[in-house]
């Protein structure tokens, strides 16, 4: 039986629970039935809490195993503590149970007074495996107060110490940043100016932005600056959560480059950085499950860049800047309005004022003014990463109606989905790759089967038969006998054949299902597998399958999140092709990590890629927990094309109008946020 959480009625869940061999009195098990219903909990969650009462030799009561299961609860939904407030205990309890009031008193009377010492401690010593904060509002599972702990104390090191990397006078500086941001064909602008100064002033420097408002071309001028100032480029570290994005860090630095008017040395200097994942910078050991780089043993860079820190969990970032040695700058980019990661914390929502806007201090106000003008400044200039952190704004990659469309998603304005041009059932959907807009698909979208004729679209017009492109079947053909007669990588057949993985994806909320990610590669693959590969039956790789990597292999270089795509040589054996730097590389099946296809994606899944057109497919579920703005924004800022929404407009709707709630006691920017949470 699959520990999956899955959306179940009490009956089942009763059963479910009965087949794992927990055998609770009715009254509880009515909380873990209509906790598993509500999605609070999986199956696996039950479990851990009943090891955990049988460690512990703690007496169980039915508040106890309340307070528990929102404790597991708020962890698999990402956040780090369970805020203690009784009015939020009650709405909290109100899906599991009539009398919710009473039940948040009871969990109240019963910490306050210690009834549950062998599981609950008010601080590190002694040892409990759950920890109330500080100021008794908050309650961790012991990992998680930790991590919070230490990444708080990294900061603090980091923002505190006197070392920099670099050193000059701020008037030769400026002069520096004002030379490093002329491209060709282009400028810097104030803000992502002031982003350079302040990584050059600081050692520890925050930049958020929507897509395409330059944070790598930001990026590609630091480092210009970086390499005048005498900063080795193997002294430099890019990284990124995964191996998608860590190439897509290359691409954007390459691109770029090229347009930088600089000395031919130097440019090939720069031109040797290439994005890692963090775990590979790192050096993740498996069999330890550990990192060999660590406060005991730091990295030997000098400046460490991590972009998409959006999807950078508490526990990663914490071990990240354990790594790094006192005087070492470390720049953290992301877009603070995406998604956050998929492991406890939202780090990136943390690390940005509540405004959500740059402000600066006016004495750094006054020497930023003299580099561009209009810089925005506030008298309080508190907090951990005060004067640290600056928010682009300007944005050039997404325009068009799917600019606006996103921009009122992320203000939460549900009127957007009533206002999005409708394409009606049975018209073939106008795929441009020159244009940006946004539509809704009109139709049964509650049947599964109605997503067949868009589905068939798709792949005609972006995989099998595109109109600026020779057919996928031709491409593989040619690929295979290249492949066959030679080992040079970057062949233009395998580049043209890699370039439909950016062509265009479909995204999704769901992993399972018919609306998920499983049902829809499931559908797309047979489809394609009797067009390109008849006879191979029923195998998952066949000629023309996309392939996800969904584990880290250094021994191969591929790590999760890295996307290939299926060759069958001549003589009929299969290599997948994936993209590293600027060369592809070729890797035979039977050599592959664990994988799955990859037609559809989940949109957790997609962040740190882009593609010419996006198609959106939202389950016709109302109330699920995964459908928020932030996974629709996400979704459609992949796209800088065109984005289809397969949706009803009242799930989408419901989904613009709910946010991520993630609680946190980091409190980086004002003592208020350590007493009341912070909901990101």
């Amino acid at each position: 039986m699959s520990l999956a959480a899955t959306s179940v009625d009490l009956e089942t869940a009763s059963r479910e629970l009965h087949a794992l061999g927990l055998r609770l009195p009715e009254p509880v098990e009515t909380l873990y039935g209509q906790a598993l219903a509500a999605e609070l909990v999986g199956l696996p969650d039950c479990l851990a809490i009943d090891d955990l009462l049988a460690i512990s030799g703690q007496a169980p009561s039915r508040a106890l195993h309340a307070l528990l299961l929102l404790v597991y609860g708020r962890r698999s939904q990402g956040s780090l503590c369970l805020s203690l407030d009784p009015a939020g205990l009650a709405a909290d309890l109100a899906p599991l149970a009539p009398d919710a009031a009473d039940l948040a008193t009871a969990i109240w009377r019963g910490l306050d007074q210690s009834e549950w010492g062998e599981l609950v401690g008010d601080g590190l010593e002694p040892f409990r495996p759950l920890v109330r904060s500080e100021d008794g509002r908050f309650l961790y599972l012991r990992k998680y107060f930790l991590c919070e702990r230490r990444l708080r104390e990294r900061l603090a090191v980091l923002t505190g110490t006197t070392e920099h990397l670099v050193q000059p006078d701020p008037a030769a500086l400026r002069e520096l940043v004002r030379e490093v941001g002329q491209f060709r064909a282009f400028r810097l602008n104030a803000a992502q100016s002031w982003g350079v100064y302040l990584a050059l002033r600081r050692n520890l420097v925050v930049v958020t932005g929507g897509p395409g408002t330059g944070k790598t071309t930001l990026v590609t001028a630091l480092l210009r600056a970086l390499d005048r100032c005498g900063v080795r480029s193997d002294h430099i570290a890019l990284v990124a959560p995964t191996g998608r994005a860590a190439q897509r860090l290359t691409e954007a630095l390459r691109q770029g480059l090229s347009q930088a008017e600089e000395p031919a040395d130097r440019l090939e200097r720069l031109g040797t950085l290439e994005g890692t994942t963090i775990h590979r910078l790192l050096r993740f050991q498996a069999r330890r499950g550990a990192f060999a780089f660590d406060e005991d043993f730091p990295l030997p860079q000098e400046a460490v860049i991590v972009d998409e820190v959006s999807m950078v969990d508490v526990a990663l970032m914490e071990r990240l800047l354990a790594a790094v040695r006192p005087g070492t700058l470390v720049v953290l980019l992301g877009d603070k309005d995406q998604l956050p990661s998929v492991e406890a914390g939202a780090v990136l929502a943390e690390l940005i004022p509540r405004t959500g806007t740059t402000a600066f201090s006016p004495e750094l106000a006054k020497e930023l003014a003299e580099l561009a003008p209009g810089v925005p400044v506030t008298e309080d200039a508190s907090g951990a990463l005060a004067d640290r952190v600056v928010v682009l704004t300007e944005s050039n990659r997404v325009a068009g109606a799917v600019y606006q469309v996103a921009q009122r998603v992320n203000a939460g304005d549900q009127m957007v989905v009533g206002e999005l041009p409708v394409l009606p059932a049975g018209r073939p959907i106008p795929w441009p790759t020159d244009q940006a807009q946004c539509v809704r698909l009109a139709g049964a979208i509650r049947e599964p089967a109605a997503l067949t004729e868009v589905l068939d679209d798709w792949l005609l017009r972006h995989w099998l038969e595109p109109t600026d492109g020779p057919p996928l079947a031709r491409l593989l053909h040619e690929g295979g006998e290249v492949l066959a007669t030679t080992e040079e990588g970057d062949h233009p057949v395998l580049a043209e054949a890699l370039n439909r993985l950016a062509r265009a994806s479909i995204l999704t909320v769901l992993r399972r299902g018919p609306f998920g990610v499983e049902g829809l590669n499931q559908r797309l693959a047979e489809r394609l597998r009797r067009r390109l590969d008849p006879g191979v039956g029923r195998s998952l790789l066949f000629a023309g399958a996309p392939v996800l990597v969904t584990r880290n292999t250094p021994g191969l270089g591929l790590f999760n999140g890295d996307l290939g795509l299926t060759v069958r040589l001549p003589d009929g054996r299969l290599v997948v092709l994936f993209r590293r730097g600027g060369e592809v590389v070729r890797v035979p099946a039977p050599l592959l990590p664990p994988h799955e296809l990859a037609f559809a994606l989940t949109v957790h899944k997609s962040q740190g890629s882009e593609y010419g057109n996006v198609l959106l497919v939202v389950p016709p579920v109302t109330g699920h927990r995964l459908l928020t703005r932030e996974i629709v924004y996400t979704a459609i800022t992949r796209s800088r094309g065109m984005v289809a929404i397969w949706s009803s407009p009242q799930v989408l709707a419901e989904a613009i109008g709910r946010r991520v709630q993630r609680s946190s006691a980091l409190g980086l920017w004002d003592a208020a946020s350590a007493a009341i949470g912070v909901q990101s």
